[in-house]
């Protein structure tokens, strides 16, 4: 098996094994929650319906804003 040596592989692994079907995202939540304070971003949680949320990385502050936006849930 190949090793997976960059940040961007370890997170992919990570998260394609943690289970997230619709409704019940909780344990990707939190994986999402602790990798965004680990890279130093602020870390919102805005709750959506009961173990949904959409969790939110800040970085920065200013007048000019980016978001990034994807589904974390699997089918």
């Amino acid at each position: 098996m190949q090793a997976f040596t960059t940040p961007a592989e370890r997170y992919l692994r990570d998260m394609v094994a943690i289970p997230s079907v619709t409704g019940r995202e909780g344990l990707m939540k939190g994986y999402l929650a602790q990798a965004f304070g680990e890279m130093g971003l602020g870390v919102e949680l805005q709750h959506v319906d009961s173990d949904r949320y959409n969790v939110i990385g800040k970085i920065g502050e200013g007048p000019v804003k980016l978001m990034l936006c994807t589904h974390t849930d699997v089918i």
